[in-house]
């Protein structure tokens, strides 16, 4: 998780591939339930942060990755079971 928190903020890493890793997050919470507990509160503030990006309207390249993100949170969220203690 670490590493993949880490790659988010990579200047080098392409764009695309950080949407990738937004999705995966969902999964990684599927996987290891209520041990991904720990992890919860930096997915959910890289989740907010990358929601909250406005794209210039007049940009449609940005407009168009800022679309895919949005997908890619979303999936993130969806894939997520929510843990008991925490809703």
């Amino acid at each position: 998780m670490n590493v993949l928190l880490e790659n988010l903020q990579s200047d080098v890493l392409n764009r695309n591939v950080k949407i990738s890793i937004l999705s995966c997050f969902g999964d990684i919470a599927m996987a290891i339930g209520p041990a991904f507990e720990p992890y919860l509160a930096a997915t959910m503030g890289v989740l907010r942060q990358a929601g909250a990006v406005q794209p210039n309207p007049l940009d449609i390249d940005l407009v168009e990755y800022v679309g895919n993100l949005r997908d890619g949170i979303l999936e993130a969220v969806r894939r997520r079971r929510p843990l008991p203690s925490l809703f």
